[in-house]
């Protein structure tokens, strides 16, 4: 355990031409400050070229040239290494501690290859770029399971779940190898396989999530409905449970395909809306857009979150936006959601069908005794 933690006092050294605050080392190694005092006296005398600076400003610091070559990496290695690794994506598998202890080590290892006043650069993308699968609002589907569903992936596990697919909502029994985790757009999937193939299921829609032993014995195939997202089509099938994992599996191989095969399924429909500026924004996170044309002379308009248009004329002018919808299906989704801020132009098919769904929705919200009061 010591040893571990003075080689981690070894990687957060490196590479700074300032010292480090002792209390700085305490916090990010968990330890009071005097333990980190007797570990820069134990590292001394192992010869490590580390020492202490008192007084306003000080701290511990190593020797500027003295660098550990301890992985080996080359500073393009390390810089690749930092920015793809996302912090709040480890935050949500719980693993964040031990990716912060890898980062440092790649910086060390980076700075003993690079000039020492560019010991900070292989690592300071990492910094910048921030992958978080849970977007700015939290889910608000059930239970993530994220935690439990690594340890089944890792440990070559099976599990077994209760699972409500998007489309019939008929809930099943599934019992499948934990072959993997995939993270898409802002959902997780846990990757299983069933009698036909892989399958993928949205964590957010799994129930009573329980590990079963490594081999998978004892777990009995159970019908299962596999999705792959919102709106996706299902398929049910026997989950193949039994059985060690393929050790030759490739999950992004096998999400590639899964994904081709799904939008092969698709006939995109090109559509033009007037929508109102304000609700731009919003239409961009829901559908492609491809074009936007001024219906009529703009006000100046200023920009929020560099994307939302925001203008002070209380009668803007609408926009004119074409834009291209998985297939009818998904427009009948979407334009639900701008009700009252965009609407259809064209093709007229689907002003015909949002005319349809307008009218099923006054049937359906439309107040009984109102009704009967408008009869008499």
């Amino acid at each position: 355990m010591r040893a571990d933690r003075l080689l981690r006092m070894i990687w957060m050294l490196s590479g700074r031409s300032a010292p480090t605050p002792a209390t700085e080392l305490a916090d990010r190694l968990d330890v009071s400050v005097r333990t980190v005092l007797r570990d820069v006296e134990a590292l001394s005398t192992a010869g490590v070229p580390v020492y202490t600076q008192q007084g306003r400003g000080g701290g511990v610091s190593l020797l500027p040239h003295w660098r550990p070559d301890l992985l080996g990496l080359e500073e393009e290695e390390a810089r690749a290494l930092t920015a793809a690794a996302s912090l709040a994506g480890a935050a949500a598998l719980g693993v964040e501690d031990s990716l912060r202890r890898a980062l440092d080590k790649a910086a060390a290892s980076a700075a003993t290859r690079g000039a020492p006043e560019k010991s900070g650069v292989a690592v300071r993308l990492g910094t910048r770029v921030v992958i978080d699968p849970e977007g700015w609002l939290p889910g608000i589907g059930g239970r993530s399971w994220l935690k439990e569903a690594l340890a089944a992936v890792e440990g070559g596990c099976s599990v077994r779940f209760r699972y409500t697919p998007g489309q019939s909502g008929a809930t099943r029994e599934v019992a499948s190898p934990a072959l993997g985790l995939l993270c898409a757009g802002s959902d997780w999937y846990l990757v299983g396989r069933a009698e036909h193939g892989t399958r993928f299921f949205r964590l957010d829609r799994i129930d009573e999530l329980e590990t079963c032993e490594a081999d998978g014995a004892g777990s009995a195939s159970t019908s299962a409905t596999m999705e792959g997202g919102s709106g996706n089509p299902t398929g049910p099938g026997k989950v193949a449970a039994d059985g060690p994992v393929d050790t030759r599996f490739d999950l992004l191989a096998e999400w590639h395909t899964a994904r081709e095969r799904f939008r092969s399924r698709f006939h995109s429909l090109p559509a033009v809306l007037e929508v109102r500026p304000d609700a731009l924004g919003r239409l961009r996170s829901l559908v492609r857009v491809e074009a936007i044309d001024a219906c009529g002379e703009q006000p100046d308009i200023a920009l929020v979150d560099g994307e939302t248009p925001v203008s002070s004329a209380d009668n803007c002018p609408p926009l004119r936006v074409r834009v291209v919808f998985a297939d009818v299906s998904h427009a009948l989704e979407v334009l639900p959601r701008l009700a009252g801020q965009a609407r259809v132009l064209e093709p007229l098919e689907l002003r015909a069908r949002m005319r349809e769904l307008a009218e099923q929705l006054m049937a359906d919200y439309t107040d009984e005794d109102e009704s009967k009061k408008h009869d008499s």
